[in-house]
């Protein structure tokens, strides 16, 4: 009985003793003794303690002008983008927003040669393209990963990896069509009111063709610069 007593004991002092330790690191910028320790491990290192995020990012907006390219969709054209994006931030692991892009198109080399003629005896061909002319979207970022780097020892940069899901309708050649998407990104904020995101999307939309509607799968890779009200 007296040992089992004993064993109980131990245990509460060790989960107590964890707990401590815990609050300890937690609090590390405030524990000036602890701090001390963990500096005078590595006495010619600079220990820079960071606890709390740089940007707070409740309730707030986000501006952003984005530039992105598009991968795979039409094989007959190269396709890029440039637009605006609103995040609002309700809470820092969930945020709000809406997105307008203008679409360039230019004809791949594929494209080019039917449009061409591959030689004088061979009729040139139209390709059947309906290509993006703009988009309106909304969208909703979770925030799960949240982090900090020392940047060449210049400064903490703190990001945060998300999750991007959205849905909205896109402006083609030949209509109307409804899209979504959904991918990560990665957000870098730099200040109180610069940010920085690189974001990696997969959408859909349908595209008509002579012969009927056919479904698109684009990869897009995006950077957006914004500043946070």
């Amino acid at each position: 009985m007296k040992i089992f007593i004993m064993i109980l004991m131990l245990a509460g002092m060790s989960v107590a003793h964890s707990e401590d330790v815990l609050k300890d690191f937690d609090g590390l910028g405030e524990n000036k003794d602890l701090f001390d320790a963990a500096k005078s491990l590595h006495p010619d290192l600079n220990v820079t303690v960071v606890q709390e995020r740089i940007v707070k990012r409740r309730n707030r907006l986000e501006i952003a002008p984005e530039l992105a390219v598009v991968a795979g969709g039409d094989a007959y054209i190269n396709t890029s983008s440039y637009g605006l994006t609103l995040n609002y931030h309700v809470v820092p692991w969930i945020s709000v927003g809406a997105r307008y892009s203008s679409f360039t198109n230019t004809l791949t080399s594929e494209g080019e040669s039917l449009l061409a003629g591959q030689n004088s005896t061979v009729p040139a061909f139209v390709p059947d393209i309906d290509y993006p002319d703009s988009l309106t979207m909304g969208f909703v970022n979770f925030y799960p990963i949240y982090g900090k780097l020392n940047t060449l020892n210049m400064g903490i940069t703190h990001f945060d990896v998300y999750l991007t899901a959205g849905y909205g309708n896109m402006d083609l050649k030949k209509g109307k069509t409804n899209t979504w998407t959904a991918g990560l990104g990665v957000g870098l904020w730099w200040s109180q009111h610069f940010s920085t995101r690189l974001e990696l999307r997969y959408q859909t939309y349908e595209a008509q063709r002579y012969n009927g509607p056919v479904s698109l799968d684009n990869t897009v890779a995006s950077l957006q610069v914004g500043y946070i009200l």
